[in-house]
């Protein structure tokens, strides 16, 4: 028995090329594509709407200039938020767990798409909705998952992988989902983006796996 023990550990299973932890399934790996494609699929999709809603007459109606400078205003404003939220992310990862923390994180900063058609014309409300994305998706730059999954022997793939799913996701974000929405009203067409993020982060639940924690073993010297 102790034989087959020491194989296991010597042989780890691989899925997609990457060595990975005991207990990890195909799916868990799979997350760490689909986390960077959602996102970025949604994102980009966002910031493709940014100008036509900042001048559509029906909404905040600016013209460029204005459009631009609102739209920059609102990116300083997010900065320092961010910053110390990915920081804090990193707290709410060990205290409250991978899962609930990433769900909260997907489906919270997926209404944020949504919202900035919604707030119009208020700039105020605008800005103050950047600010809460920035505060929602930063646990996203401190997400433990690659190490929680991976072997450190192919961390360098696993990056690899996130990295495609954020190169496809910026693909398919221009040249399918803003060509799908672009006709329609600006509502309708950032009501996708926050209900794919929104189904995706509920998915998260059943997707990811926690890691095991190591109990510590205490000896005491007489």
């Amino acid at each position: 028995m102790q034989e087959s023990d020491s194989d296991s550990e010597a042989m780890p299973n691989t899925y997609f090329g990457l060595r990975v932890k005991q207990g990890i399934s195909r799916l868990n790996i799979l997350s760490l594509f689909l986390m960077s494609f959602i996102i970025t699929l949604c994102i980009d999709d966002q910031l493709s709407w940014t100008q036509p809603l900042l001048q559509n007459k029906d909404y905040y109606n600016l013209s460029r200039e204005d459009a631009t400078s609102l739209s920059a205003k609102a990116s300083q404003l997010t900065s320092i938020p961010s910053i110390i939220m990915a920081f804090v992310s990193g707290y709410l990862f060990d205290i409250f767990g991978r899962k609930i923390t990433l769900f909260l994180a997907t489906t919270l900063s997926g209404l944020a798409y949504v919202l900035y058609a919604v707030y119009s014309p208020n700039q105020k409300l605008y800005q103050l909705n950047a600010v809460y994305f920035s505060i929602m998706i930063a646990p996203f730059q401190a997400s433990p998952l690659s190490t929680d999954y991976v072997r450190k022997e192919s961390r360098g793939a696993a990056v690899g992988l996130a990295y495609m799913g954020l190169s496809l996701g910026t693909i398919l974000s221009l040249s399918v989902l803003f060509e799908f929405t672009k006709g329609i009203d600006p509502v309708q067409a950032l009501i996708y983006p926050s209900a794919i993020q929104v189904i995706f982060g509920i998915s998260l639940l059943f997707i990811l796996t926690e890691p095991k924690r190591k109990k510590l073993s205490i000896s005491y010297c007489a």
